[in-house]
């Protein structure tokens, strides 16, 4: 009875965890988008992927906490950067030289300037709190300056930067997967339902870089691993006027943010016309 139990319970989660691995590929192509859409999203499939799925993320995520950490090329946490500064340092420059390889060029002058030089010396990385009115988020945000120095024939490729000793400070937003401070069946109920889904490294891939569509900070470094529920994003420092929640927003600033929100969605889904969010009146 219980190897019964055991087998259907096995084949049954190899078959949610194939169609789910493969639910953007082959799936689309035999049924077609919109049936596809409404097979994967059909309540009996979202019921038996939280009973056979979430399980194993759990367990997944809990030995990646507690037991081995997967191998992964970004930080985890940002003092997993000050422990290793080197290895960070060189995650960025990889990825930014990766990006300027791609067809369209970014425009992020942190990937620019790293991706342009052929020898650099990291000096330092000075690590702050960047998030004044919600201190809370700081524990998976920061802030860094990172300082380096360039070799004098590098001077050509960075228009000649009037600067004797080559150094170079840039400023880096660095946001860590925010949903690890959820409970871990909640947790293991995110990844079982929205398989491969992460929806801020989709963001930055996808909309991010379509800067005349919605202006947003730049990413200079982008990874995740969907099992353990990790991500890094490291984006240009973009300077701004936030404003208190205890203060209140002006009719200017609440209109302009449910308009950006909005014409945000609408791009991400395809349902709306490549304008600019101040022309939604």
């Amino acid at each position: 009875m219980l190897s019964t139990l055991f087998k259907s319970y096995l084949y049954t989660l190899l078959f949610i965890s194939l169609l789910e691995a493969k639910k953007t590929t082959w799936l689309p192509a035999l049924l077609g988008r919109s049936v596809s859409r409404k097979l994967t999203s059909n309540t009996i499939l979202v019921i038996a992927k939280v009973l056979f799925l979430t399980p194993w993320f759990c367990l997944i995520i809990w030995m990646d906490d507690n037991l081995v950490h997967m191998p992964l090329i970004f930080p985890r946490t940002r003092s997993d950067i000050m422990k290793r500064k080197s290895h960070f340092f060189t995650w960025l420059i990889q990825s930014s030289k990766w990006r300027q390889s791609k067809k369209f060029k970014t425009k992020s002058p942190s990937t620019i300037f790293l991706s342009a030089v052929k020898t650099t010396q990291l000096i330092s990385i000075q690590d702050h709190n960047v998030l004044e009115h919600e201190p809370d988020k700081n524990a998976d945000t920061c802030l860094l300056n990172v300082t380096c120095r360039t070799s004098p024939k590098d001077s050509d490729n960075l228009n000649n930067i009037d600067n004797p000793d080559n150094e170079r400070t840039i400023q880096l937003f660095v946001k860590f997967s925010c949903g690890r401070n959820f409970p871990m069946a909640l947790q293991g109920i995110r990844c079982a339902t929205e398989w491969g889904l992460q929806r801020e490294l989709d963001f930055y891939t996808s909309i991010g870089r379509l800067q005349h569509i919605l202006p947003c900070p730049t990413s200079v470094a982008l990874n995740g691993s969907f099992s353990a529920n990790r991500l890094c994003m490291v984006t240009d420092f973009v300077k701004g006027v936030v404003t208190p929640d205890y203060i209140g927003a002006n009719a200017y600033q609440a209109k302009s943010v449910v308009a950006t929100v909005a014409n945000m969605h609408g791009t991400f889904w395809c349902m709306n016309l490549e304008q600019s969010a101040m022309d939604i009146e």
